[in-house]
């Protein structure tokens, strides 16, 4: 599991530089659904937060708007995780599902 983790991360790692931050946001999601506190994506965060420009509404805080949208999605899918407490396909679906969404709405607000 420990080798899934570093593989994933240094996917998102290189993934900051190759495509889109929602792109990035998007695979973040898919790790965070299936990995167990996938703490280390709050990295990939900051790492894109130091590429690009983060909105107005974050610019007199030292955190970024792409580290705060990774560990809310960090927090919120965890929460979810817990709550359902099923490993089946349905389960996993409902997480990933819920994830995007909240995806789609960044998206649309701030694109």
């Amino acid at each position: 599991m420990i080798y899934l983790r570093i593989i994933v991360f240094l996917i998102l790692l290189l993934s900051v530089v190759f495509l889109s931050p929602f792109f990035v946001l998007g695979l973040f999601v898919l790790a965070a659904s299936f990995i167990p506190k996938f703490w280390e994506g709050v990295l990939v965060g900051i790492a894109l937060d130091s590429l690009y420009f983060s909105p107005v509404i974050f610019s007199k805080f030292s955190l970024g708007f792409f580290t705060v949208n990774f560990i809310v999605l960090v927090f919120s899918l965890n929460l979810l995780k817990d709550f359902i407490q099923g490993r089946n396909l349905l389960a996993n679906f409902v997480v990933v599902t819920s994830g995007f969404l909240y995806v789609y709405f960044l998206f649309f607000l701030f694109a």
